[in-house]
């Protein structure tokens, strides 16, 4: 990652560590996010390429089950088992945002 993220990086994990945590739900979510990408991607071109749905879908599916595991912190899974006991039906991608989704590309 380029430095500019690295940093912003790190001081969102000095302000977790702090007990600030991220108000959710983020805007734009990580699916907001994916789907800028491809509609970008489609302006560029002028048309949808079937490997930018792929791995825009893939990173979305990617992100949703690794996020418990692997993307939070400590101070954060308490956060998020909160918001499974109010909606067992969260879908994390719209749920979270651009700082989840850079330590997914940074792991």
């Amino acid at each position: 990652l380029p430095r500019t993220l690295r940093r912003h990086l790190q001081d969102h994990k000095d302000r977790i560590e702090n007990l600030q945590l991220t108000r959710l739900p983020k805007k734009p979510s990580v699916e907001d996010i994916l789907k800028l990408y491809q509609d970008h991607r489609m302006l560029k071109r002028g048309k949808a390429e079937r490997i930018d749905v792929e791995v825009s879908n893939g990173l979305r599916y990617y992100f949703d089950r690794t996020l418990k595991n692997l993307l939070l912190y400590p101070a954060e899974r308490k956060q998020y088992a909160t918001l499974l006991s109010l909606n067992s039906d969260i879908v994390p991608s719209t749920i979270y945002g651009a700082e989840h989704l850079l330590r997914l590309f940074r792991k």
